[in-house]
C-alpha cells in the first residue's frame, strides 16, 4: 500500500484517509491493550496524529503487538526508539505529553518505521508495498 499526502488527506492507493474525529479518538482509547488519555490526544494531537489513529484503527496491529511476550514488547519499543511503556496490567501506555513522542509510537504501531538490514539504521517508511521475495 503506497502513501502520499494530497492536500489535507493521506492517499493510500485509491482511497483517502482523513483525520480521526474526536469520537474516533475516544473509540481508539477504548482499544483493548492500550492505556492512553484521549483528552490529551485531542489537546496535543495534530493532523498527523489524527491520520495515524485513523489508519491504525483499521488494523489489528495493536492486538498483534499485545500478544507478544512482555519482554519482547519492551525490547521492540526500545529497539525502535519509542517512548512508551508496558504497565503492570500488561497494557501499552502511549505517551501523551509530547506530540512527537506520541506520533512516533503511532508510527511504530502502524509499522511505518523500519530498520535497515545492512546498517541497522532506523527509517520512516513511505510505502506499505510488501516485498514478496
Amino acid at each position: 500500500m503506497q502513501r502520499s499526502l494530497v492536500g489535507s488527506e493521506m492517499c493510500i492507493r485509491d482511497s483517502f484517509i482523513t483525520e480521526a474525529t474526536n469520537a474516533e479518538i475516544e473509540s481508539f482509547g477504548e482499544t483493548n491493550g492500550i492505556n492512553v488519555s484521549t483528552e490529551s490526544i485531542k489537546h496535543i494531537g495534530n493532523i498527523k496524529t489524527r491520520r495515524l489513529i485513523k489508519l491504525l484503527s483499521s488494523t489489528n496491529n495493536i492486538a498483534t503487538f499485545m500478544r507478544k511476550a512482555s519482554r519482547t514488547k519492551t525490547s521492540l519499543l526500545r529497539r525502535y526508539g519509542v517512548n512508551a511503556q508496558i504497565n503492570e496490567n500488561n497494557e501499552l501506555v502511549l505517551p501523551t505529553n509530547n506530540v512527537v513522542e506520541l506520533n512516533r509510537a503511532l508510527e511504530f504501531l502502524n509499522e511505518d518505521i523500519f530498520r535497515g538490514a545492512i546498517t541497522d539504521s532506523l527509517y520512516r517508511s513511505n510505502s506499505k508495498k510488501k516485498d514478496n521475495h
